[in-house]
């Protein structure tokens, strides 16, 4: 399912063909982008992956790491909870990805959604996520659950968790998982 707007503007790549189809095409040009989720979800990665492919591509590009403290109320004001401040940094920007934890059959996985972004299509859904060696991947969208969004997703059954496995877009080294916050772009 995929957010109807006016009109579609030129996308650039993030490098990772997961990441694009979530994005509905890629990246909206001169857009700020949150990449907002709890620590080692995959934020640095992600950010640096959209930098990355960007200055391949001849773009200019910009890099900003807030601590967890510094990213007012995203996540607060996007679960409806009671603000603690008066500022919800969604409002502030255009874009926010987020990324989050979840558990499936004893292991702790990733999952991946477009909470906002304005100016393009994109996908309304939670996808599993990954990285590896060989670079980030976006798997299938994660059916069964409830809740994945708020960090204690329940199980439904009837549905596989689905395996990833990495693809060979999207290569950096791994080790870049951020220790705090959200990643602005």
């Amino acid at each position: 399912m995929k957010t109807q707007i006016a009109s579609q503007k030129h996308l650039l790549s993030t490098g990772v063909a997961g990441l694009d189809d979530i994005l509905g095409g890629g990246l909206t040009p001169d857009r700020v982008y949150v990449v907002e989720g709890e620590p080692g979800t995959g934020k640095t990665t992600t950010g640096l992956q959209f930098l990355r492919e960007g200055a391949m591509c001849g773009e200019s590009v910009v890099y900003i790491t807030l601590a967890e403290s510094a990213l007012v109320g995203v996540q607060q004001g996007m679960l409806g909870g009671n603000m603690s401040t008066t500022v919800d940094a969604s409002y502030l920007v255009d874009n926010v990805l987020m990324l989050r934890y979840f558990e499936h059959d004893g292991e702790v996985k990733q999952a991946v959604s477009v909470f906002k972004k304005r100016g393009s299509l994109h996908e309304r859904t939670i996808r599993q996520f990954s990285m590896s060696s060989r670079g980030i991947d976006v798997g299938k969208v994660l059916r069964g659950f409830r809740g994945t969004l708020t960090g204690a997703p329940v199980y439904l059954g009837g549905a596989e968790a689905p395996d990833v496995a990495p693809n060979s877009a999207g290569l950096l080294a791994a080790g870049l998982c951020s220790p705090l916050g959200a990643e602005v772009l």
